[in-house]
């Protein structure tokens, strides 16, 4: 769904169709929405937010408010970054975080158990990343590459 999400966002942003970085922001919340909301019924978030409100719990109030927060925030400056660079650039530096992430949550937190079904886990997601993110720029390369012969014939 992210690519979804970063594709969208490239191509609102054409010359034609100028859309700014929190009019994506409004629209991505409104598509979500229902996907959310079935899931939060499913699942049973509503009776623990009932429960946590009507104890007037003033930590859960403050982190869930600071949690919508830092998710708005992300999110628009993720569609900042898929608006003003490619989506490929944005998808490549996802791939990277995700790595350092990775890395930085081992050391951080003792209870990690490394264990082989946890390193096969991580190869493959970020194999996985890694050969759709190459798949793309070859194909941007192979595109480009594609229209400049053109021009180039017609040019001739």
């Amino acid at each position: 769904l992210s690519t979804v999400q970063m594709q969208t966002a490239k191509n609102m942003n054409d010359e034609d169709t100028k859309v700014d970085a929190l009019s994506m922001l409004f629209l991505n919340s409104i598509n979500i929405t229902p996907v959310l909301l079935a899931i939060s019924l499913y699942v049973g978030d509503f009776g623990i937010l009932y429960e946590a409100v009507m104890e007037k719990e003033v930590a859960f109030s403050f982190m869930m408010i600071l949690s919508a927060s830092m998710g708005v925030s992300i999110t628009y400056f993720y569609l900042l970054c898929s608006i003003y660079n490619s989506p490929m650039a944005t998808s490549i530096t996802g791939n990277v975080k995700d790595i350092f992430l990775t890395a930085l949550s081992f050391m951080a937190f003792a209870d990690v158990q490394v264990n082989n079904m946890l390193i096969t886990g991580l190869v493959l997601s970020l194999m996985g990343a890694l050969t759709y993110s190459y798949a793309k720029i070859s194909a941007t390369k192979a595109a480009a590459a594609a229209a400049a012969a053109a021009a180039k014939t017609k040019k001739d």
